[in-house]
């Protein structure tokens, strides 16, 4: 995928089904023959985005690889880095509340107070 084109959801459905593929160590071989009874290409295609999977071949797919198949649909939703899409809402890395933000107050440990304390 080339960077500043938009990825479609077909081709983030594909990219979903292509991260499981290599999770579960399944060729796309494999599938095309076992779920298909196809060539290859029939898999790649579906995989690149160049040809949407239809609803029944998605969930062959799931099905061949057990897992649910909103899996794969809700990568559709889904922005990727490559297409300029924001990240999905909710997802902050830093909200300034972090513990290195604000100074640890300063504390005395004494004898007395570990006892306390313990």
């Amino acid at each position: 995928m080339c960077r500043g084109m938009e990825a479609t959801p077909d081709k983030r459905i594909g990219a979903a089904v292509r991260m499981e593929l290599t999770l579960q160590r399944v060729t796309m071989v494999r599938v095309a023959r076992e779920v298909f009874g196809a060539k290859r290409w029939f898999v790649e295609d579906r995989c690149s985005g160049r040809t949407p999977f239809g609803a029944w071949e998605l969930v062959q797919v799931a099905d061949y690889l057990h897992v649910d198949v909103c899996q794969f649909l809700n990568a559709a939703k889904q922005g990727t880095p490559d297409d300029g899409a924001p990240p999905p809402t909710g997802l902050r890395f830093h909200d300034g509340r972090a513990s290195y933000d604000s100074p640890a107050p300063v504390v005395a440990f004494t004898t007395p107070a570990a006892r306390l304390a313990a």
